[in-house]
This record gives structure tokens, C-alpha cells and sequence, in this order.
């Protein structure tokens, strides 16, 4: 495995590396938590065509104009991060059994199943293949369903993403773990209140902190912009479903009356068209 002293030197070299330029504006947008300008995020990808984390559902993301694709990050057997939301493969692929327990060759035979269920021609991607797709054209939120720090991040070193990649995590002392390693991390922390919102701020300064409907307030804005961080919300569920039949403004326009300024959504071609519709893109 890679060490950690490995690592920071990888830091330090690509940290002398500019991003690819189409990737520049993005990485600002992400940094001006004061912007009118909505980001809208790609959960799993655009998977309204292709299977959820697959490379196509990255692709097409990119080619809607979304600003953050999100990807769910698993460890296989014998170490290697694949993209997985599950614990099991059972649902999203032509196999069974929990990520953890199958090795890498063993799920890279497998296909990914699409939302009917059917069968694919699709292998699931390696980590290191969705950043290299990803690299300077779209920002990357992982969501991190492992504890084990180092085969993560020294992937996303190695593919010369670090700059473009959110860490996506409930616990702090976990993104604390990976800014220890490369301090240039964008730490991305979910909050369950405004006090965690709070705590979150001092802590970590992240660009971003996630928070749900229940304490989407002009006291937990406050809080974001302390350490001038953007508000992520999910339009997951009941949001997405009225988006689908055509009620974006009466879906969106509570989520966002906060401050809010990042939308994660399982239809981001519509809530695109509808933030251009009212000037927040």
C-alpha cells in the first residue's frame, strides 16, 4: 500500500500541476459560497439511461453540463476502490455477495444490471477509472463507504484529481484523516443539525456541508457561511418525483429559499433548464 510519506510527495508535485482549464471555473464556482449560482450534482451519475456508477453515467453527466457528478466508493476483498453503493452487488449486478468479500477479479467479471433489472455490457469501474474520465471536466463528490483512508486518496492523487474531488463523509475525525494526509482535501461533511452545521464550520472550513430539509434555515446558512462554505441539499425523493412531473418551481424554490446553493438530483437535465429558467445558472 501506499505510504503516507509517498503520498504527501505526490501532494507536493501535483500541487505544482494546473488543472485541466475547462475544470477552472467549476473549482471556482465551488469555492464562492456567496455565488446566486446553483450547482447542481448528478446523483451516481445521470443514470436516467445508464446503470448508476457506471463510466456511461459519468459521461452523460458531463455532457448535460453538470457541475458534480456523485459516486459511491467500496473496497473490494483484496483492496481496490470500485464504484458500489450497496454493501452487496446483488441489486446493480449480474452477481451476489458483499463487496468486501469478492475480490476485484471476481466483480470486474460481473455486469452491471440497468433500472429494469436487465443485464448490461457494463463492467464496474474502478475508482481510478471514473476520476480519470472525470479528470478537469467535472467535479467529483465521493461518497465513502470505507474507513480504510489511504487506497482512496492515493487514487485520487494518482489520477491528478485532487483538486476537483470532494471527500464525502458523517464523520469528521474520518475527513480529519484525510486532510492529514493531503491538507489540500476538499472535505465534504454531512450535518444533522444546524449545531452539527456549526461544528462542522470550525472544524473542517469544508467547501461545501451537506444538510437535510429539517434544519434548512437561515440559522443553519449562517453557520455555512462562517467559514464561507456552500449548502448542499438533496432534491432526492418527493422533490425529484414533482420535477418529473413538471413542478420544478413548487419542488425547488423551498429548498433554496435558505441559501442553499448545491442540489443533488436524480434528474439534473430538468433542474438545469428550470435554475436557467429563473436566472440561478
Amino acid at each position: 500500500m501506499t505510504s503516507i510519506r509517498l503520498l504527501l510527495a505526490l501532494v507536493i508535485v501535483l500541487a505544482a500541476t494546473p488543472l485541466a482549464r475547462a475544470q477552472d471555473p467549476l473549482i471556482a464556482a465551488l469555492k464562492d459560497a456567496s455565488s446566486s449560482r446553483v450547482l447542481v450534482a448528478a446523483h451516481r451519475g445521470a443514470h436516467d439511461i445508464h446503470p448508476e456508477n457506471s463510466l456511461p453515467a459519468i459521461e452523460r453527466a458531463i455532457a448535460l453540463g453538470v457541475d458534480i457528478v456523485e459516486i459511491d466508493v467500496r473496497l473490494t476483498k483484496d483492496g481496490v476502490p470500485i464504484l458500489m453503493h450497496d454493501r452487496t452487488v446483488d441489486r446493480t449486478t449480474t452477481g451476489s455477495g458483499a463487496v468486501s468479500d469478492l475480490t476485484f477479479d471476481t466483480i470486474r467479471a460481473l455486469r452491471l444490471k440497468d433500472a429494469t433489472g436487465a443485464a448490461t455490457d457494463l463492467i464496474v469501474p474502478t475508482l481510478a477509472e471514473a476520476l480519470t474520465a472525470a479528470h478537469g471536466r467535472i467535479l467529483v463528490d465521493l461518497d465513502l463507504k470505507t474507513a480504510d483512508v489511504e487506497p482512496t486518496i492515493s487514487r485520487v492523487i494518482e489520477t491528478g484529481t485532487l483538486g476537483q474531488v470532494l471527500f464525502f463523509n458523517g464523520d469528521y475525525d474520518h475527513l480529519k484523516r484525510f486532510l492529514a494526509i493531503a491538507p489540500a482535501t476538499l472535505v465534504f461533511p454531512r450535518a444533522h443539525s444546524t449545531k452539527e452545521a456549526v461544528q462542522a464550520a470550525a472544524m473542517l472550513a469544508p467547501e461545501a456541508i451537506h444538510i437535510d430539509e429539517g434544519f434548512n434555515t437561515d440559522a443553519t446558512h449562517q453557520a455555512a457561511m462562517s467559514s464561507d462554505s456552500r449548502m448542499w441539499i438533496n432534491a432526492l425523493g418527493e422533490p425529484d418525483q414533482m420535477v418529473a412531473a413538471g413542478k420544478a418551481s413548487e419542488a425547488l424554490s423551498p429548498l433554496l429559499a435558505h441559501g442553499a446553493s448545491i442540489i443533488q438530483t436524480d434528474h439534473p437535465a430538468a433542474i438545469i433548464a428550470w435554475l436557467e429558467s429563473v436566472g440561478r445558472r
